[in-house]
């Protein structure tokens, strides 16, 4: 996103995004002909059929948002949330650290933030311009992302289900979580998720963190108003 500045209104700026073109085809569920790779360790590994296109758009800024005006999760699909670390500070660059500290946080913060009655976290990535340029590594980990420069979203009416029943399968070694489990146990419940799946409620939440002290200057993370938005569009 590059973007530039409202005089009438500082915490408003002008944005242009990357959109899929109007002739790419709607893939809410899969279509097998749109779609992103991952390698074997869970890194980029290109895409297919996407062609993009520029298009401006107003943002705000969260952080200078009054708060009677906040976006919430349930009305907004997103919300901005204060939530120091608890306890001493993390290498995010080692993957085993926030695997065994920094994945029960995030479980927290969903569940306080949505009254959800179980939450688990299960996958990860760090995205650096910096260290993707520099193809620096995680420590145990996946090779460092680059930002996304492309309006997405992670899941679709197919992959969603379909992940969740993955997680109820004896893990990989490329699956961050892994190593939290013991030998042969998998994350969820086969017979719980098929339950859920029949016709209860699950959500898959992202939880995003600048991971240094200072404000993301380059490439700060934009979402889309889910209010905004028609089923049809996707």
């Amino acid at each position: 996103m590059s973007s530039s500045s409202n005089p009438d209104n500082d915490a408003v700026r002008i944005g242009s995004f990357q959109y899929l073109m109007a002739s790419v085809p709607h893939s809410l569920h899969r279509n097998g002909r749109v779609l992103t790779r991952r390698d074997k360790d869970g890194s980029d590994a290109g895409r297919e059929g996407i062609d993009l296109e520029a298009r401006c758009m107003s943002v705000q800024d969260a952080r200078r948002r009054e708060s009677t005006a906040r976006c919430t999760l349930i009305q907004n699909g997103f919300e901005l949330s204060a939530r120091p670390l608890s306890g001493k500070s993390i290498d995010f660059l080692k993957q085993e650290q926030v695997v065994r500290t920094y994945y029960s946080q995030c479980a927290e913060i969903v569940r306080e933030t949505t009254g959800a009655r179980f939450v688990v976290a299960f996958d990860h990535n760090i995205r650096s311009a910096v260290g993707k340029e520099s193809k620096r590594r995680i420590q145990g980990g996946q090779q460092v992302q680059g930002p996304a420069h492309l309006v997405h979203g992670d899941y679709t009416l197919t992959s969603a289900p379909q992940r969740v029943r993955d997680l109820a399968k004896v893990p990989g070694t490329n699956d961050t979580f892994h190593s939290l489990l013991p030998k042969g146990e998998a994350l969820l419940d086969a017979a719980e998720v098929e339950h859920v799946l029949a016709g209860g409620r699950f959500a898959i939440i992202n939880v995003w963190r600048n991971i240094t002290e200072d404000p993301v200057q380059t490439s700060p993370l934009a979402l889309c108003d889910a209010a905004s938005v028609r089923p049809e569009n996707l």
